[in-house]
């Protein structure tokens, strides 16, 4: 989807909106006004104000609807996680949460954890995303995971499309900020509690299979809210990306997780 137009021969377009764009278009949204529908269009084709203002009334009725149509399949129509993609020449892979470390986990969970974490998202797609190695039975084998490139994909993942990303930074935006803190419970002693609670939340996953309603959504992260709240007798990583080199762990947590995204 892309919108096209002109005025006295000169041409503008909005080819999509990237997760660049999202962040500094959503107070805008917010103000819903048409001063700052103007300065949306303005940012997001490079059109300036003052000529915005020159279209006719029917003219830019058509702009502003072709956006609302734009941001509501971006923004807010059902997304499918993304397995592969290619940017700037590159192929990139979900990784394998079989084999997800200790450290992703930790580092996930203080992006997710942050009170600005919405304006994170190219963050949490630097650490699921990484360049593919090489494939093995239909597999993606990607890169190891380390600060250096965490960096780098970063910053060129905020020219991602806020579409492409939103499915599995939202996931992760609305579940994981409580679902990661249950990891380090597996190596706290009050085994037989969290044993309980554990099963309890595993067995209200599998009832609700890959359906992700608000209700079912609200009655797990209850549960797993019960489960971080379990006192801890030693915290784990702190601040993102610091290296660790904890044995991985192969919990329900990841394959939940797994079977969720598909």
């Amino acid at each position: 989807m892309k919108i096209h137009f002109e005025l006295e021969g000169n041409k503008w377009s909005i080819d999509g909106i990237k997760i660049r764009d999202y962040y500094a278009i959503r107070t805008l949204l917010l103000l819903d006004n048409a001063e700052s529908k103007y300065n949306i269009i303005s940012h997001l084709s490079g059109c300036p104000v003052n000529t915005l203002k020159d279209f006719t009334i029917s003219a830019w009725y058509k702009i502003w609807e072709g956006l609302e149509n734009m941001i509501q399949v971006e923004m807010w129509d059902k997304q499918e996680v993304v397995h592969q993609f290619n940017h700037e020449g590159v192929d990139y892979g979900l990784l394998d949460f079989d084999k997800m470390t200790i450290g992703e986990f930790a580092d996930l969970d203080v992006i997710v954890s942050d009170p600005n974490a919405d304006s994170r998202i190219h963050e949490i797609l630097a650490v699921l995303y990484r360049p593919i190695v090489s494939r093995k039975w239909k597999k993606n084998i990607v890169e190891r995971y380390d600060y250096d490139g965490f960096k780098h994909r970063s910053e060129l993942f905020l020219d991602l499309s806020l579409g492409k990303s939103r499915a599995v930074s939202g996931f992760f935006l609305g579940i994981a900020q409580t679902s990661l803190k249950t990891t380090p419970i597996y190596l706290a002693s009050e085994r037989k509690i969290q044993m309980k609670m554990e099963k309890e939340a595993w067995d209200l996953l599998r009832k609700g299979g890959t359906s992700l309603s608000s209700d079912w959504l609200e009655t797990i992260l209850s549960r797993f809210q019960e489960l971080q709240n379990l006192e801890l007798e030693k915290p784990l990583i702190s601040s993102p990306t610091k290296k660790t080199h904890y044995v991985q762990l192969k919990m329900n947590l990841k394959k939940w997780l797994k079977n969720i995204i598909k």
